[in-house]
């Protein structure tokens, strides 16, 4: 089992097919201070237990932080699939104590965030994580035929970030978180994109049963 392996100040550009930065198993790594950018039909942090291995099974804590992850995700991957700007895929056994803080995810090309998958989710925290664009590729279809999407329900900025856990019920503003293990301390600039800058209202979480 890989352990304590670190990607910390890098400059990541133009990956196609595959996340800016991926981890597939393992237990503390982390990932901090990389501006990750511009990836085709891929999303900038990706996580998954899809591939044959050692997954995430006894991980004690991996940390993705100090981030910026620019013009990435996709509608399209090279197997028809959907990626968020982050995507977390938990296709067969589960994703576990993961913590994301300090992303800024600016202009995504579909989700800011998606995660999802039978395998499911515990211990994931996002904390102080923003979204300033969403949804720039306008397909609004998705293999996801029964999903809903969870998004801060008002366009201003509080004095302090609002807690929020998944639970499988419904989140302030009528929106349903439909995995549990989730908990997000997200300031409410998390929005779907500030129309003054010209970005498109989009759809920042998508959480697909």
């Amino acid at each position: 089992m890989a352990v304590n392996d670190t990607f910390t100040h890098n400059t990541i550009e133009f990956i196609w097919r595959a996340g800016g930065i991926a981890f597939y198993g393992g237990s503390g790594h982390k990932a901090t201070f990389n501006i990750i950018k511009d990836n085709f039909m891929s999303s900038g942090f990706h996580a998954n237990t899809t591939f044959p291995g050692y997954h995430f099974e006894n991980n004690t804590g991996i940390t993705v932080s100090d981030t910026t992850i620019i013009a990435c995700g996709t509608s399209y991957d090279a197997w028809a699939g959907e990626q968020g700007a982050i995507d977390l895929e938990a296709s067969n056994t589960s994703i576990q104590n993961f913590t994301f803080t300090n992303i800024d995810v600016i202009d995504a090309q579909r989700d800011g965030y998606s995660f999802g998958f039978a395998g499911g989710f515990s211990g994931i925290l996002f904390k102080d994580c923003t979204i300033d664009g969403s949804g720039l590729d306008g397909i609004t279809t998705s293999k996801f035929t029964s999903s809903t999407w969870a998004q801060p329900s008002a366009p201003t900025v509080p004095a302090r970030p609002r807690s929020r856990t998944s639970s499988g019920r419904t989140a302030p503003g009528g929106k349903t978180f439909n995995q549990g293990g989730f908990r997000a301390d997200l300031p409410i600039s998390a929005t779907t994109g500030d129309n003054s800058k010209g970005r498109p209202q989009g759809r920042p979480f998508l959480c697909p049963k």
